[in-house]
């Protein structure tokens, strides 16, 4: 993961922070969701980011500013960072950006990563099909749940650790690496969803994303989520 200002610069603005990081995933409800979060909680740019696994974007962010494929955003005051990726990782450089990224967040010294995933709706479990339908997984319980269930396991499946995120992106490989390896505690916010106009479910995603990392009286608080001047044209409306 590369960026202007460095790991030993960023490591000391950013020492404990919880880092969000959407997937590239059904729907792309979580990098709506992060939009959402970002434009809302009224997060700064600290920088763009690059890493050779994504594919390489530019395009307008508001009516002056460029975005690139992975920017770093921040909310000191809620101790918050969001890496938004606009772009697709690689199938043959998935690997290394999940090692890359989580020695990343390792050498900024992070209190925590919570990766945000959609998950193909027409793969639930019969448990899976009414009521909420967030799931969460952790690798450690030092993460609360915040009022979600854990996901279930896919029994039988013969999968590491009984895991199953069909069209969650890179998000399983994050979360099995991390099991392994990684120092920093990471969770994995999913939600249930299909293919098609997902901005409802990106608005009820980002409360569960915000719940998790800000806490439920500050989510509250907000009163409503603010989108993006980006989103003036999608979908045909805001």
């Amino acid at each position: 993961m590369e960026c202007k200002r460095g790991v030993v610069g960023l490591e000391e603005e950013v020492k404990g922070f919880t880092l969000v990081i959407p997937c590239v995933s059904v729907g792309n409800v979580p990098q709506l969701s992060t939009d959402l979060l970002i434009s809302t909680l009224g997060m700064e740019k600290l920088d763009d980011v690059r890493h050779k696994s994504v594919v390489p974007f530019c395009g307008y962010e508001n009516e002056t500013d460029l975005c690139t494929e992975l920017g770093l955003y921040v909310n000191r005051e809620k101790t918050l960072l969001a890496l938004q990726i606009r772009s697709d990782v690689s199938k043959e450089g998935r690997e290394q950006f999940v090692e890359d990224l989580l020695e990343w967040a390792t050498q900024l010294h992070l209190g925590k990563v919570i990766v945000a995933t959609s998950v193909n709706a027409a793969h639930c479990m019969d448990q899976q099909m009414d009521g909420n339908k967030v799931r969460m997984l952790r690798t450690t319980e030092d993460i609360p749940l915040a009022g979600f269930l854990e996901l279930e396991k896919a029994l039988d499946s013969g999968l590491p650790h009984d895991v199953f995120l069909p069209g969650g992106g890179y998000a399983r490989a994050l979360f099995l690496k991390a099991m392994e390896e990684s120092n920093v505690p990471l969770a994995v916010l999913s939600i249930f969803t299909s293919p098609g106009d997902n901005l409802q479910q990106a608005f009820i995603f980002a409360t569960a994303l915000s719940t998790v990392t800000i806490g439920e009286e500050a989510t509250t608080a907000l009163k409503g989520w603010r989108p993006p001047s980006s989103w003036e044209y999608l979908l045909n409306r805001v």
